[in-house]
């Protein structure tokens, strides 16, 4: 087996003897040579040169092109490790009576007749994007340490899934199937270009076991050339012929037999190393580079594709499209505009198994959602008809799409009059009028203070607000309207009865003093034996009367509405740390009250809203 790196094939060559001879004189197995990486140029025979001769014909245009080649082996090979053809085709071709060309999108196959038959015109490229493979098991060497055909089918199939990961190329074993790549062992690393027909060969010597040196080669058996033979080469990089062998030169052509896609990519696996085919001095060392690149741009890496490599053999093998078929929401149904989000969900299958990006659009805000299951945030969505719809976007560019009607709708807000609570109140008393205003139509789930108008029966309202007051100045009973309008013009009541009367004792003023309302705090622990969550909470207040002054003790009693989760009464007094419960992760709020009661039997309370929070 013979190697190529930057130093000669022939100072390789005679190392790889010597070893060969120290290993036999010691008794022990010699090692295998390391693998190709970056700096190796990649040939069907490294170190051995043939006949090169140059093609020109007459394409169906009417134009002339051209193209070299060299024989070695009895096969036409071609910038070094890509096969053509064999010699008594290319004679063939020389003397065919018709001429005509075969194309896919990045590469040209020149096809014959000779006496009216056709002789050479196959399907260039894989027909489903399947590539049946076998292996042919003669890396096998007694001589050398280890088992090479385990190694190699190792380093092939990892090199196949790095093809498969990103293209719709399928690699599949060799049953029945009349056209199939094998891969041999040889003396260096080549390929055939294209689907030839019936058997064709990708040649690795153990030493080109480099995946990536695989994946080069794949890459020309699906039909990818060289990237520095392109016909605008020449304003990307500079060619030093005076550098390169004179029997490699022909290497160097641009090629009439491909076409060039997208810019040029000076990262592409299929670019040559700046010293590939060097011309060397006496000390072994190469003249010079063969290729020179202005840019500074690095050229001929064997570790990856590149996205242009990837792009490439994409759009030559563009593989099926996907299917996508959306099964959440029904078409023609309507959805409530709110936090919950609107549920978007879709099969979606992909022929060649890849992962299929999903974008949902709605034709009135645009991308909603992304992913085969998705929540659109419907708080960012009009109100009315919208068509969704799923795009599914396979690797290879293939979209699908599938669409659907709903309609996001509005519905009015919810109104809770949180104080007063129905009861007896005096004449000229400041009574507060405080609402909880919900609306899940809108951000932050409430609508503004102005948007809530209190009224006394069928009267003009008094105040607008969600926290307002007023006294009455006549004995009475008044029914308290609190209505909240939301931006689409829909709205919501509530209500509270009220009894005015010239009291003959005064009742007492109250006031929660702490915590604040509307706080929240952490939780403190989890009762087990209730299975739920609770804070300690410190609550204080005051209250006085008229009559009795400061109230106190019994008179006072803390109250909350959770009573599904804990009993109505947390305790009395001015002030007293309470328990309070949450039964959900994601907390709970109380409304605690505190309520005054005097010697004379008038009660009046204080409201004041706790939330408990917990770790979801």
């Amino acid at each position: 087996m013979q190697r190529q790196r930057t130093a000669s094939t022939l100072a390789v060559f005679l190392a790889l003897i010597l070893t060969l001879v120290a290993c036999q004189q010691s008794g022990q197995q010699p090692a295998h040579p390391e693998p190709l990486g970056d700096g190796d140029t990649l040939e069907y025979a490294p170190g051995r040169s043939g006949e090169v001769k140059t093609v020109t014909l007459t394409g169906p245009d009417g134009e002339p092109f051209s193209f070299s080649y060299e024989l070695i082996d009895g096969l036409a090979i071609i910038e070094g490790d890509m096969i053509i053809g064999t010699e008594e085709e290319m004679a063939a071709l020389e003397d065919a009576d018709g001429i005509t060309v075969q194309s896919t999108i990045l590469y040209r196959r020149v096809c014959w007749t000779f006496l009216f038959v056709d002789l050479h015109c196959e399907n260039y490229r894989w027909p489903d994007s399947i590539v049946p493979y076998a292996f042919a098991d003669d890396w096998d060497d007694p001589a050398m340490a280890g088992d090479e055909n385990a190694v190699m089918r190792t380093a092939i199939l990892a090199a196949m899934a790095e093809v498969e990961a990103v293209t719709s190329i399928r690699f599949v074993p060799r049953t029945s199937q009349s056209d199939y790549v094998r891969f041999r062992d040889s003396t260096g690393c080549s390929a055939t270009v294209g689907r030839e027909g019936g058997q064709q060969n990708i040649n690795l010597a153990f030493a080109c076991r480099n995946k990536w040196v695989i994946v080069h080669e794949m890459l020309h058996m699906l039909g990818l050339k060289h990237e520095q033979t392109r016909h605008d080469r020449d304003s990307h990089v500079q060619i030093q012929f005076a550098n390169i062998l004179d029997d490699k030169k022909h290497n160097f052509e641009t090629s009439d037999l491909a076409y060039d896609y997208g810019p040029y990519d000076f990262d592409s696996l299929m670019h040559y190393g700046t010293f590939d085919f060097c011309r060397r001095n006496s000390a072994d060392n190469c003249v010079g580079p063969t290729i020179v690149v202005p840019s500074g741009a690095a050229v001929g890496q064997r570790n990856r594709m590149s996205v242009r490599d990837i792009a490439s053999i994409n759009r030559a093998y563009p593989g099926e499209p996907p299917t996508v078929a959306i099964t959440a929401p029904a078409t023609g149904t309507s959805h409530v505009r709110s936090y919950g989000g609107l549920l978007l969900e879709a099969d979606v299958f992909d022929p060649e198994g890849k992962t299929v990006t999903v974008t949902w659009i709605s034709d009135r805000n645009g991308a909603v959602g992304f992913g085969a299951v998705s929540f659109a945030d419907a708080m960012k969505m009009d109100y009315g008809a919208h068509v969704i719809t799923a795009r599914a976007v396979d690797p290879q560019g293939n979209m699908a799409t599938a669409s659907i009607n709903v309609t996001i709708t509005n519905e009015p807000p919810i109104v809770n009059i949180l104080v007063p609570t129905v009861g007896t109140y005096c004449i000229g008393e400041t009574v507060e009028f405080r609402a909880l205003v919900y609306d899940r139509n809108q951000t932050g789930l409430t609508v503004p203070d102005g948007s809530v108008a209190w009224r006394v029966g069928l009267s003009p309202a008094f105040a607008t607000g969600k926290t307002v007051s007023r006294a009455f100045e006549s004995a009475g009973n008044y029914q308290v309207f609190a209505r909240a309008t939301d931006e689409q013009g829909l709205f919501a009541d509530d209500s509270v009865g009220l009894t005015i009367t010239d009291c003959s004792d005064q009742p007492p003023t109250v006031a929660v003093t702490s915590p604040a309302d509307l706080s929240s705090f952490f939780y403190d622990g989890f009762d087990e034996a209730l299975n739920m969550w609770y804070s300690d909470v410190t609550f204080t207040g005051s209250a006085s009367d008229p009559e009795d002054g400061a109230l106190s003790g019994a008179s006072l009693v803390w109250l909350t509405d959770r009573t599904e989760l804990q009993a109505a009464t947390l305790g009395t007094g001015t002030s007293l740390t309470a328990r309070i419960y949450s039964n959900v992760c994601e907390g709970v709020t109380h409304n605690v009250t505190l309520r005054a009661t005097d010697s004379f039997g008038n009660v009046r309370t204080a409201l004041v809203r706790v939330s408990i929070g917990t770790i979801c």
